[in-house]
């Protein structure tokens, strides 16, 4: 009777217990129900026009950079790629040199005191790095093939991340993979696919090797340009750090010019020789002038303006359209076919690209690593 009279307290101790935990498990699970509908809905009131104008602009600017590759080689018939480059440079950094004058005298000509003014140099230095390359390299390889090779520097982006101390993803392994597999197939490497792949290593030419430095050069640019539009944290700096990226490039690509040739016989024969084969070339001065301001300047000036709100990695992805813009490009200013192989690579360097995006948890899944994970969590 005792015992009954003990156990029975117990007993409703217990079910007061049981019933709070029911109603407490209750409330959580209704405010973690709330918390999703939530979390499910943000993106959908993010992804306005705020949210789609910075990515239309890249699409666009990649669109724009698409025709870079068919005017260098139209460019380059008429005049070197070293002068081509440093006329480009000249056009794109000659409207920003009052406003840099304007921003110095406003700092009492104080260098140290423009925080824009060593991102911004170190910046142009990786895309004058990208740019030179790029010129050289275009000169010796088809504009399609070079195109897509370019390309690699969505996925170089993401590795200098993770070397900067950033987390990097499953995914950035994957898209090297994939890249790899890719530019195998665009040279020709891969036995049967295209009629490239009969000259085998013999496909690949210097031109190639150039192209995979621009990868370098723009994929450092792209991940420096977002830290350092982060570090600064203001959106008005945007235009004096694009003045200064071109500065750099002016320098980078006079020293290049310079170390060419291209002064040997002084500043008269050289205005001679650019008046000459502008004649030869009607195309030449509006190639330059559509490669300085619109595809130099002006998309410098709009990629760091996004940066500060795409993330590096995706303004990457947006970019790997580039090479699909130029193939067209180069098909209806050039009329150049497209091998097969070199359509088949350059899908897989863009599908690398887009794996980027792919998120981390769905890649677990289809491994079936995220069975496990799941499975681990419950007996836990």
């Amino acid at each position: 009777m005792l015992a009954q009279r003990t156990i029975e307290p117990l007993k409703t101790e217990h079910r007061q217990t049981l019933t709070r935990k029911t109603e407490d498990r209750a409330d959580h699970v209704l405010s973690g129900s709330v918390h999703l509908a939530n979390r499910q809905t943000e993106p959908e009131e993010e992804k306005g026009w705020e949210w789609a104008a910075p990515r239309l602009a890249l699409l666009a600017m990649a669109g724009s950079c698409g025709t870079n590759f068919p005017l260098i080689h139209i460019v380059e018939e008429s005049i070197s790629p070293s002068q081509a480059t440093f006329l480009r440079f000249t056009c794109a950094t000659l409207p920003f040199l009052p406003l840099l004058a304007q921003r110095l005298s406003a700092l009492e000509w104080d260098l140290r005191a423009d925080k824009t003014m060593l991102p911004g140099l170190e910046i142009g230095a990786w895309c004058a790095l990208g740019y030179v390359t790029q010129a050289i390299g275009l000169a010796q390889t088809a504009p399609a093939k070079g195109a897509f090779i370019c390309a690699l520097f969505m996925v170089i982006t993401p590795l200098i991340n993770g070397l900067a101390g950033r987390r990097v993803e499953l995914q950035a392994y994957l898209a090297v993979a994939i890249a790899l597999a890719g530019t195998a197939v665009l040279e020709g490497l891969v036995p049967g696919v295209g009629e490239a792949s009969a000259g085998g290593l013999s496909a690949f030419n210097a031109g190639d090797a150039w192209c995979f430095g621009t990868a370098v050069g723009f994929g450092a640019m792209f991940a420096r340009m977002e830290m350092h539009m982060e570090r600064l944290d203001d959106a008005d700096l945007a235009l004096p750090l694009t003045a200064w990226q071109l500065v750099a490039m002016l320098v980078a690509t006079a020293a290049w010019h310079a170390a060419d040739g291209g002064l040997a016989g002084g500043a008269e024969q050289w205005l001679q020789q650019v008046q000459a084969a502008s004649g030869a070339q009607p195309l030449l001065l509006s190639a330059l002038l559509w490669m300085g301001l619109v595809t130099g300047a002006g998309v410098l000036w709009g990629e760091t303006i996004a940066l500060k709100k795409v993330p590096s990695t995706e303004a990457g992805v947006i970019f790997a359209t580039e090479p699909l813009w130029a193939a067209g490009f180069a098909a209806l200013l050039l009329h150049d076919a497209i091998a097969p192989n070199e359509l088949l690579g350059g899908a897989a360097i863009v599908l690398a690209c887009l794996c980027l995006q792919l998120p981390e948890a769905t890649l677990l899944a289809l491994g079936g690593g995220g069975e496990k994970d799941a499975e681990a969590g419950g007996a836990s």
